[in-house]
């Protein structure tokens, strides 16, 4: 075992096919370019890549034919004032789960913007997240992405253009479901999702009843109508119901 002082001196150091644990702490922007899998070890509440709104937070670029996978951190305060990709800017193949991305900005694509690549997010919470453009949640690029966007809570997004949530361009593909859109924010166009459909998903017209989210709890309360509403098809994580839920957290019985 070899221990590194940061995410990206790890990720130097990797050969191909390697998992990298990371402890618990607040780390600086990474660059993603290995076929490798990242993991937070105890979970995205405390392992934190965290930047200042200047730069992407993770700059992911897979060489063809190979794919990256992050589970289990937060990825806040990324920022690309005049160009795309705040949070996240995926090239290639990519997975990301069970982590949270906030507090990011960018001209389009707050949250991630997605150039290109077979691209897969679920389990994660996007929430407070700023375009000026296009998609403040999430856009892709129209350069051939296809998204799998499945179990994740979209809240307190703006985008001033259009889409404070997930924009498709054209060209690309999404299959987008179990999805959680409330509480976002616009100036333009109020659509939860452009150019894509969406399947199980709340599109702004219930309350979710979340627990607390002045306080970033974002489960689901008792009462809330996205309990037991997801794809019946899906596996139901560990705990839940008789139906996977929508949203990012299930509710545990």
């Amino acid at each position: 075992v070899i221990n590194f002082s940061s995410i990206q001196s790890a990720i130097d150091y990797a050969v191909e096919n390697v998992t990298i644990y990371v402890y618990p702490g607040i780390y600086s922007p990474i660059v993603f370019n290995k076929n490798i899998t990242l993991i937070g070890i105890d979970g995205d509440g405390v392992t934190k890549i965290v930047g200042d709104n200047t730069v992407t937070a993770v700059m992911v670029s897979i060489p063809t034919g190979l794919s990256g996978t992050m589970e289990g951190f937060t990825v806040a305060k990324g920022g690309r004032k005049s160009i795309h990709g705040g949070g996240f800017y995926i090239r290639g193949n990519f997975n990301l789960g069970y982590s949270r991305v906030t507090e990011s900005l960018a001209t389009n694509g707050g949250g991630f913007y997605i150039e290109s690549g077979n691209v897969t997010i679920t389990h994660t919470l996007i929430d407070k997240n700023y375009a000026s453009n296009y998609g403040g949640a999430l856009l892709t690029g129209s350069y051939g992405a296809n998204l799998i966007f499945s179990s994740n809570t979209v809240t307190e997004n703006s985008g001033y253009w259009n889409t404070p949530g997930v924009q498709i361009w054209s060209g690309d593909t999404a299959i987008i479901k179990n999805i959680i859109f409330w509480n976002n924010y616009y100036i333009r166009n109020s659509a939860p999702i452009t150019n894509a459909a969406s399947e199980y998903s709340n599109l702004e017209e219930f309350n979710p009843m979340f627990i607390d989210p002045n306080n970033n709890n974002y489960s689901l309360q008792s009462n809330s109508a996205a309990i037991d509403t997801g794809d019946p098809s899906d596996s139901v994580p560990v705990g839940g119901g008789s139906r996977i839920d929508m949203g990012a957290f299930e509710f545990i019985i």
